[in-house]
């Protein structure tokens, strides 16, 4: 991962509706520095940024604000997202170059409901990669809550998640009726069946609709062109919307261009957002935390987590770190305090294809020779591709984060259609059908003589 993308380093949702992401070349993430700071190091802060007090005019949204909110993730699955998340950030920093952002629910709802119709040992290797319990009915009744909870109206003032689900089979195509019935009670997943093997860019438009719409076209083109065909027979999909405001918005009027150093040594000038803001911060040896309440309301208690390294350079020591001990390695340290702010604003939508990535985490059997048999009652369907796109921008007023995962498994057609071309050296046999007797054999490497 380039140095580009040393900036935010995490967006933590309640500590678990997580998409880690770094900044846009045009527009990362700047350090906190203190009012008197050094000139050459950007514009000090100054009193008319100071935002902590006055809340810009949502005083009346965070005085709603009751007792504690309930997480929106469920304990029992709120450590399973966050090992995942730590587990697929290794790899993706490792592969992919400048900004990150991904949601790690999303892909763990796709995956999960996917994981409801695996069998024997593609069941196993699964868990062990999402880090699920042993309990599967206690997983999916997990899922449900969160589920349940993400499925009513937000409360004024509060943050808005959205959280959808789809399953896309073969017309015609018959589902295991347990499998049916978990994604339907448990994932709130409706099935929407399409015709794969005569209409496959109509498939796909269709889901990439579907998507769009329930990200608030946030996400368009979740399934690039060529990734739905005839051999598909099932999709399964998975869309996060989420719309935050900031407990203590920035000014707009503070908004400055400061420096922003991309790949720790290219200045560049970048509109900046300012302000003194009432937040959790903790200095630690490699890195300056600090968590980013949003307004509540009477919803749930979310937050940004922005990690900022110590030193221009410091991001991949990071990474490494979060890699081995995930959040817990920044939040604990955390304590209540008012902390001078310079933040630039940020856009980044991101588009991964995940399956070479979660083959490397160990779950390999999904890919090829897969039990799935209890999602049709037969063998012949494996995963081909797992496709995740993910989208953040954060203003003056707060952040905009959507995401989808789409799960795409094909498998053996009822009407199969083979193809044989000859193309290449082949042996041939003359036999006698009756008796089975060869009467002339041979091979052919160069046809014509």
């Amino acid at each position: 991962m380039s140095s580009l993308s040393r900036a935010v380093s995490l967006v933590l949702l309640a500590g678990a509706v997580a998409a880690t992401c770094s900044p846009p070349p045009n527009e990362p993430a700047h350090p906190a520095r203190p009012a008197n700071a050094d000139p050459e190091a950007g514009t000090p802060l100054d009193s008319s940024a100071d935002v902590g007090a006055a809340g810009s005019g949502d005083a009346s949204v965070d005085a709603a604000e009751g007792s504690p909110a309930e997480p929106v993730v469920p304990a029992s699955l709120a450590d399973s997202v966050n090992a995942f998340a730590r587990d697929l950030h290794r790899e993706l920093s490792a592969k992919e170059k400048g900004n990150l952002i991904y949601s790690p629910l999303s892909i763990s709802v796709a995956l999960t409901m996917t994981y409801a119709g695996a069998r024997g040992e593609t069941a196993e290797e699964m868990a062990k990669v999402l880090h699920l319990g042993r309990d599967a009915t206690e997983t999916h009744a997990g899922y449900a809550k969160l589920i349940q909870k993400l499925g009513s109206e937000p409360l004024r003032g509060a943050p808005e998640v959205r959280l959808a689900n789809r399953l896309w089979p073969q017309k015609g195509m018959e589902l295991v009726p347990e499998f049916a019935e978990v994604t339907r009670l448990h994932y709130r997943a409706p099935l929407e069946q399409l015709d794969f093997q005569s209409q496959p860019e109509a498939s796909r438009q269709r889901i990439n609709s579907w998507v769009e719409h329930e990200t608030k076209e946030r996400i368009a083109e979740l399934l690039p062109k060529g990734s739905i065909h005839e051999e598909v027979r099932l999709v399964l999909t998975n869309a996060v919307y989420f719309h935050g405001r900031w407990a203590t918005p920035f000014a707009e009027a503070a908004t400055r261009d400061e420096r922003f150093f991309v790949n720790g040594v290219t200045p560049r000038s970048l509109p900046t957002m300012r302000g003194t803001v009432e937040a959790r911060y903790a200095a630690l040896a490699d890195a300056q935390v600090v968590e980013l309440p949003y307004a509540r309301g009477n919803g749930p208690e979310l937050a940004m987590v922005i990690v900022l390294p110590k030193t221009r350079n410091g991001l991949p020591d990071l990474e490494k770190r979060f890699g081995r001990e995930g959040v817990g390695a920044y939040v604990p340290e955390l304590r209540p305090t008012r902390v001078s702010l310079w933040l630039p604003r940020f856009t980044a939508t991101r588009h991964y294809e995940l399956s070479l990535i979660l083959k490397k985490l160990g779950m390999t059997l999904a890919f090829s020779e897969a039990d799935f048999s209890g999602i049709t009652g037969r063998p012949g369907l494996h995963i081909d591709q797992v496709f995740h796109k993910a989208f953040v921008e954060t203003t003056e007023r707060g952040t905009t984060a959507a995401a989808a995962t789409a799960v795409v498994m094909v498998g053996i057609s009822e009407s199969p259609t083979p193809e044989m071309r000859v193309d290449h050296p082949f042996l041939f046999f003359v036999r006698d059908r009756r008796s089975g007797a060869v009467l002339f054999a041979g091979r052919i490497v160069a046809p014509g003589g």
